[in-house]
């Protein structure tokens, strides 16, 4: 079991990652879009401190439990995956990993053996090969990932962010706040739906068919 979680107000985020720690915490992991727009991704073993931060304009969380035969903790197998210019971070389960991996000879996957690692790969994969935008180079994606995920999407060519969820539990508010737990004044993400975290806001984007369990 792992969690996600965000926010553009420090408080909220520290709020949110205490919310969080309960869902695991064998590494974490924080990602910083800083307030001179660099990008600061530290990933450690167990917690981390949140005032070891860069102070910043959005902070990214992940919590990981174990979800492989990996126990110690390894930067390379924690979250979030990077492949080119994408950041991912991911609560769920892909079931179908190996198989995509396979098909597309993808390297990540091979080196990590980490389901997750598959998500960054693939939308790279798909945003080269096809003359689309991000939204649907995101519904291409989702629609052929199976299991369940939410995910937070990072691009650091121009710090945009996006969320998308499948099954596993996820919920935001009205200030761009969003967590893998409930909080205070949230709603349920929706379902089979792409969003992007902007303005201080959240606002669905994009559809995608659902391939989780729950909806077969």
């Amino acid at each position: 079991m792992c969690a996600i979680f965000g926010s553009s107000d420090f408080e909220t985020f520290c709020k949110l990652y205490e919310l969080n720690k309960p869902r695991g915490v064998s590494a974490s992991s924080a990602t910083v879009i800083t307030n001179d727009n660099w990008i600061q991704c530290k990933k450690t073993a167990g917690a981390f401190d949140p005032h070891s931060l860069k102070p910043g304009k959005m902070y990214l969380g992940h919590c990981q439990a174990p979800t492989t035969e990996q126990q110690e903790f390894n930067p390379d197998t924690a979250h979030p995956f990077t492949w080119n210019r994408f950041y991912v971070a991911h609560n769920g389960i892909i079931t179908n990993a190996e198989e995509i991996a396979k098909e597309y000879n993808f390297e990540l996957f091979e080196k990590t053996k980490v389901d997750s690692s598959v998500i960054p790969e693939l939308i790279v994969r798909n945003y080269h090969s096809r003359a689309i935008q991000l939204p649907e180079v995101f519904k291409v994606t989702a629609e052929k990932l199976k299991g369940t995920f939410a995910c937070f999407i990072l691009s650091d060519r121009d710090n945009r962010i996006f969320l998308m969820r499948s099954g596993s539990t996820l919920y935001y508010d009205q200030y761009g706040n969003f967590s893998s737990v409930k909080f205070e004044n949230c709603v349920p993400f929706e379902e089979g739906r792409i969003a992007e975290v902007t303005n201080n806001s959240i606002v669905y984007i994009q559809n995608f068919i659902c391939n989780s369990p729950f909806f077969i």
